[in-house]
C-alpha cells in the first residue's frame, strides 16, 4: 500500500482521503443517521402522549352523590361456650419444659417434660395449661 502524502493531482488526493478516512467517515454518517431516527421516534412518542398540563391537573373532580342510606350495625350478642376444646391430649415442643407448682415462672418446678411427651391438660388459665402434676405454658404444648 503507497501512502504518499505528498500526492500530486487532486485524483490521487481524494484517493488517498478515502484510504485513510473511509471507515471514520462512516460511522460518523451512521451515528448521525442513527441519532436522527431516535429523536423522530422520540418526538412522535412525545407528540402522542402529552402530559396533562396544570389547568387539567388542579380542576377538582367531583364525586357523584350517594343516595343509598346506610343502615345502622345491628347488635349481636356473643354466645360464650366453655373452651372444652382447649382440653384434652397435647404434646410437648420444647426439648424440656418444666412443670410448676402454681401458673408462674417464678413458681416452684415440680417436674420437666421432655420433646414428644404426650400430656393430659385438664384446666387452662390464660397462657397456662393445667396437668395433674402441675402447671405449663400453653406455648410449648401443640395438639397432635
Amino acid at each position: 500500500m503507497n501512502l504518499d502524502l505528498h500526492a500530486k493531482s487532486p485524483f490521487e488526493r481524494i484517493r488517498l482521503f478515502l484510504k485513510l478516512y473511509s471507515l471514520p467517515v462512516f460511522v460518523a454518517i451512521f451515528g448521525i443517521a442513527t441519532y436522527c431516527m431516535a429523536y423522530d421516534k422520540a418526538y412522535e412518542y412525545k407528540s402522542q402522549h402529552k402530559a396533562p398540563t396544570l389547568a387539567q391537573i388542579s380542576k377538582p373532580q367531583i364525586a357523584p352523590q350517594i343516595t343509598q342510606e346506610i343502615q345502622a350495625p345491628q347488635v349481636v350478642e356473643a354466645i360464650v361456650e366453655p373452651r372444652d376444646e382447649a382440653l384434652g391430649e397435647y404434646f410437648v415442643d420444647a426439648s424440656a419444659l418444666n412443670v410448676r407448682s402454681h401458673a408462674s415462672t417464678q413458681a416452684k418446678i415440680n417436674a420437666k417434660l421432655y420433646r414428644s411427651a404426650s400430656v393430659e391438660v385438664i384446666a387452662v388459665e390464660g397462657e397456662w395449661a393445667q396437668l395433674e402434676n402441675g402447671w405449663v405454658l400453653l406455648k410449648y404444648l401443640s395438639r397432635a
